[in-house]
């Protein structure tokens, strides 16, 4: 897989010069969402957004933003209880 900045106005793909390409093969390849995002934003890269695609390029899987990859379970003890509910909540919670 290969994790790539998009401006999704104009569909095209940051390159490691800081210019930008419609061929995803030339475009900059993050190891990882949270550096993709974290460059991202340190760069204030408006229109932009971090996708996945496969090794060879046949579709793009927009990520819905920088907590993705920011999820973990919390032990019970650790979960807040809901509001009006039974003292249980969710499975996941984003931190």
């Amino acid at each position: 897989m290969r994790i790539l900045l998009q401006n999704f106005e104009t569909g095209l793909y940051l390159c490691a010069d800081g210019r930008w390409t419609d061929d995803p093969a030339k475009a900059r390849a993050f190891p990882n969402t949270v550096q993709a995002t974290g460059f991202m934003l340190n760069q204030r890269l408006r229109c932009t957004f971090v996708v996945v695609l496969p090794i060879a390029p046949t579709s793009v899987l927009p990520l819905a933003g920088p907590t993705d990859d920011c999820r973990r379970v919390l032990p019970s003890s650790r979960r807040p209880p809901r509001e009006g509910g039974s003292g249980k909540s969710r499975l996941f919670r984003t931190v």
